[in-house]
């Protein structure tokens, strides 16, 4: 989590999971410097366990390339942090603070797949290599992790930043 002004929704999801007896557990990996007091303490009240994540900022393209243009999506990157948690988890279910459950989820930790995610839900996006990134599944794997942040900043300019390419080739 990256700003304070997701606290609300990550309390509600959180309410959410608990109202569907999700049994997986609940984790925010932050930015430390990035979440007040106030909302660290929210959040730990509404049944998240808090993990700090240093930032991974978004790679610099070469000169004339497209980079990150929207400042939300400058600390998406940071995500990649999952991958890195292989001691804890087999795999992860990442969601945005701003999702709810509304369904079973459990199941979903029953797959045996490398990587599953949505298609991104804008129709101007629409392709095989892009997939909404609030919503995924990821085994994890130090290896992985260690590749996608050396390919980030190596081929920057070949994945013209789309986050999701970068995972797939990855996965």
């Amino acid at each position: 989590m990256t700003s304070d002004h997701y606290t609300k929704g990550a309390r509600v999801f959180a309410h959410s999971s608990h109202r569907q007896n999700t049994s997986a557990s609940l984790i925010i990996a932050h930015i430390p410097t990035r979440l007040s007091t106030k909302s660290l303490c929210v959040l730990k009240s509404a049944g998240w366990t808090l993990r700090s994540v240093p930032l991974i900022p978004a790679p610099k393209p070469s000169k004339g390339k497209k980079g990150v243009e929207e400042p939300r999506f400058k600390d998406l990157f940071t995500k990649f942090w999952v991958w890195n948690w292989e001691d804890e988890f087999e795999h992860v279910l990442v969601v945005d603070a701003d999702t709810v459950v509304v369904g079973k989820v459990d199941e979903v930790f029953e797959w045996d797949l490398g990587f599953a995610a949505v298609q991104n839900v804008w129709p101007d996006r629409l392709s095989d290599e892009q997939f909404n990134g609030g919503v995924f599944y990821a085994r994890t794997s130090r290896v992985v992790f260690k590749d996608m942040l050396v390919s980030m900043q190596r081929d920057v300019d070949k994945y013209d930043l789309k986050v999701g390419s970068l995972i797939l080739h990855h996965s």
